[in-house]
């Protein structure tokens, strides 16, 4: 048995075998759909797959067994491909979400352990505490001074703290006795024990798999080239039938007809883009996670990509978590220190009121002797009044104290103007240097005054101020300007004053801008009006409601807005931001679970390297699109005029097969541990902010696709005079050559592929050119082996003339750069 935390009751829970067919019985606590496993049927439904199989039966009918044996080979290595490839991927992306997914504390076999939230089954007992999320529907069993939110149910944000483990009755949502799966715990402490997940549990929604805005689009490209894939095989099939002699038998027509028209559409059928794309999002998720941060899923890694703005809380962010008093000003030094002291919550570990009592105690204040009087009534900080204080019982007097914003606390003093001159410059004076100000005063109640409901509405007696700096982290002015550089702006929220923080926006670099206080978004917000948010950089005394606004009204001009936050008051504006920010080690529970982006530390150079390498990645995504449509183009443009100049049929089913299973991958994945342009300066991606797709980015892979087509082309009509298997060799040699070079010129915006590799950028290129090359000489050369394929040795003479018009048709783009390069120096 577990004796749990400070409750009474000693827990045994589930034994593990129970939990596990618990697991088996009700599925997973999620309410995103797993993906689908691929089955063999779903493969074999797939163009690719019909296709091969139709020119398989067609080869062993045609009596050509060789070819027929070849294809069935290569098919099954698709078959095979498709199947490793989706479970590595399914491997890759479970490890990621087990790194970002949660885990809450449950007792089982009389211990109490941490267990993912997917594996949590009814009849677990749970133990929550404040700053976490309910992860399923479950009775209570104990509670210790438990505040809840439960909005999402009652619409109300006001806290919940009637919550009881007697039963209710009410046999609607939201019981007292019950806690509700994505509810928040705010304070205190609780053991429940599971009756519902997943499907089961309050306010599910089913969620699918996220799939991201490219790889949306790359499923619109494959099915366009699918259809005229469609359309290519019935022209084939008219020409070709059109061309065959009336004599030949129907079994010999139909193979005449059908097997090049196959060969002809497999060249217009892609290679499996969505799967290609998915590998490079988990690849660079990886690497994210192993240097930066931690990445939760792919939209989010293209809205990082798609950045265009950073919203980021002055504390803890910008400034460091450490706050110390710089200075005070105050008539009355003794009784100030007693005040400020009783001012704060005894318990509180938050870091201005720890600051305050440590600055009593070195002043020699007794801080334990003062809190060890009796408190009669808290009244903690509201975000409106801009207030906090406490009521104590010293002797048999009773002694209101109060801190706050200077205006605010000042406005509820009697105080002369010469006085609030004075105080009004020495406040100015304070925040002009980047310093938080707070204001204090006291009130002492009459006998026959009952205890105030609120610290409005009663006049003080004001006592003094104080000033709190706090370092800037030293990276933050580096990491500002890099976010420019990038195209990204940068936004500053604090509940500082706007003297404070436009002090500390020109401490870090901040473009020169305005500010807009949180009492002018609410003037704007009663008025209707919508606030001129053209030049402003910093947002001041905002609530955490203000910050969602914010947020709102940025996504409302276009913007693709991220935001930070750590704090059960910044889960709102992180669910809001298009990327949600939050810190490893220092957010709350809740807070990690709504975001999307895992930060290592608080350092600002981690969110800007995120950035970098989302853009990094998503430009290999790109380039590795942009490469598999060139090389489909290519194919098809060879294809096309082979076919109307009714020439002997070059690009047979299972040479279309071997480059569109084999080769085409292989180069496609060139890419995908590049980082030559890592330290180039990214602009926002235009295609994922705005969902258009960039028409040079089109028309630079037709282009690259026309120049490859045309250099085969070329050659074909060079050759005439020559057998088709030294045509099919030479096209192969070409092809494949020129394909790497596409993919060469594509490794870096600016350096050429040698310089990169020399400064091993992208290793995996090289690798990836070799083991092409290598295979492409071995089915040439090979005997028996290139004969399988319709091909013959090519001669020295031969292979040199082809490599020269593939360099010269495909190397172009390298040569720009070394041009440009001269051009610049």
């Amino acid at each position: 048995m577990a004796q749990i935390l400070n409750f009474k009751n000693d827990y045994i829970g589930l034994a593990q075998n129970e939990a596990e067919e618990r697991l088996k019985m009700y599925g997973l606590n999620s309410s995103e759909r797993e993906e689908e496993p691929l089955s063999a049927a779903k493969i074999l439904l797939k163009p690719r797959s019909f296709l091969q199989v139709i020119a398989a039966a067609l080869m062993f009918m045609a009596g050509d067994i060789l070819a027929g044996i070849i294809m069935v080979l290569l098919t099954g290595l698709y078959f095979a491909t498709e199947i490793i490839f989706a479970k590595k991927l399914y491997a890759k992306t479970s490890n990621l979400k087990r790194l970002s997914g949660m885990k809450y504390r449950a007792v089982r076999d009389g211990e109490l352990t941490l267990v993912r939230k997917e594996y949590l089954v009814p009849d677990d007992i749970i133990v929550l505490q404040g700053g976490e999320r309910v992860p399923a529907d479950a009775y209570l069993m104990e509670t210790e001074r438990l505040e809840m939110d439960e909005h999402l149910f009652t619409g109300d944000k006001t806290p919940v703290c009637d919550k009881s483990t007697e039963v209710d009755k009410n046999k609607q949502a939201p019981r007292k006795n019950c806690i509700y799966k994505d509810t928040i715990v705010l304070s205190g402490s609780l053991i429940a024990k599971v009756y519902a997940t997943g499907e089961d549990a309050s306010r599910y929604e089913e969620k699918k798999a996220e799939e991201g805005g490219f790889q949306r689009a790359a499923r619109g490209v494959s099915f366009v080239m699918n259809i005229a894939s469609v359309l290519m095989l019935a022209l084939s099939i008219l020409l070709n039938f059109a061309a065959q002699p009336a004599q030949d038998g129907l079994l010999l027509t139909i193979s005449n007809t059908l097997l090049p028209a196959v060969g002809f559409a497999l060249c217009f059928v892609p290679t499996e883009i969505s799967n290609l794309i998915r590998l490079y999002y988990v690849t660079c998720a990886e690497r994210m996670n192993r240097r930066h941060a931690l990445v939760k899923n792919r939209r989010a890694m293209e809205n990082l990509s798609a950045l265009t703005c950073l919203c980021v809380e002055k504390s803890g962010t910008i400034t460091k978590d450490h706050l110390e008093v710089s200075g005070e000003y105050t008539e009355n030094r003794p009784m100030f220190q007693n005040v400020s002291v009783l001012a704060c919550d005894p318990n509180s570990q938050t870091d201005i009121e720890q600051a305050i009592i440590l600055n009593a105690t070195f002043c020699g204040v007794d801080t334990k002797a003062l809190h060890s009087n009796k408190l009669l009534a808290q009244y903690p900080f509201s975000e409106d009044a801009k207030l906090a204080g406490n009521l104590w019982e010293i002797g048999d007097a009773r002694l209101l104290c109060i801190k706050g914003s200077p205006e605010n606390i000042l406005s509820l003093c009697d105080v002369d103007t010469d006085q609030l001159h004075f105080i009004q410059n020495k406040q100015h004076s304070f925040t002009t240097a980047g310093e938080q100000v707070l204001a204090f005063a006291y009130r002492m109640l009459p006998e026959d005054e009952e205890e105030p409901d609120s610290l409005l509405g009663a006049s003080y007696t004001y006592i003094g101020l104080l000033a709190f700096a706090s370092q800037t982290r030293d990276t933050v002015p580096y990491a500002v300007k890099c976010c420019y550089k990038a195209g990204v702006n940068v936004i500053m929220t604090t509940g500082d004053s706007e003297e404070t923080a436009l002090a500390i926006a020109r401490k870090i670099g901040l473009k020169p801008g305005r500010a807009i206080t949180g009492d002018e978004l609410k003037r704007c917000r009663l008025s209707g009006e919508t606030p001129d948010l053209t030049d402003v950089n910093v947002f001041a005394r905002v609530t955490s409601a203000q910050r969602c606004e914010i947020v709102r009204m940025l996504q409302e001009k276009g913007e693709i807005v991220a935001m930070t936050g750590d704090g059960i008051d910044d889960i709102e504006v992180l669910e809001q931001a298009d990327v949600g920010i939050v810190t490893n080690g220092t957010a709350c529970p809740a807070a990690a679970e709504s975001s999307d982006l895992i930060m290592n530390d608080r350092n600002l150079i981690a969110a800007v390297d995120a950035i970098k390498e989302s853009r990094q990645g998503h430009l290999n995504i790109k380039r590795c699109v942009g490469l598999v449509i060139s090389a489909h183009f290519a194919m098809g443009l060879f294809a096309l005029i082979n076919l109307l100049t009714v020439g002997g049929l070059i690009i047979s089913p299972t040479l279309a097969a071997l480059l569109s299973t084999v080769i085409i991958p292989a180069c496609a994945l060139m890419f995908l541990d590049n980082i030559a342009d890592i330290k180039q300066n990214f602009i926002p991606s235009g295609f994922l902010a705005g969902g258009k797709v960039s028409r040079v980015f089109m028309l630079r892979s037709l282009i690259q696709g026309g120049t490859l087509g045309l250099g085969t082309v070329l050659f074909y009509f060079m050759s005439l005079g020559l057998d088709d298997s030294v045509k099919r060799a030479a096209f192969f040699f070409m092809f494949n050559i020129g394909l790497l070079l596409c993919g060469i010129s594509g490794i870096s915006v600016k350096l050429t592929y040698f310089e990169a590799a020399k400064e091993r950028k992208s290793f995996f290129s090289l690798f990836i050119s070799g083991v092409v090359v290598l295979l492409t000489l071995m089915l040439i050369y090979i005997p028996y082996l290139n004969s399988a394929f319709g091909m013959t040795m090519l001669n020295v003479f031969v292979m040199l003339i082809a490599l020269m018009v593939t360099v010269v048709a495909n190397g172009w783009p390298e040569i720009v750069k070394l041009i440009r390069r001269k051009q610049q120096d």
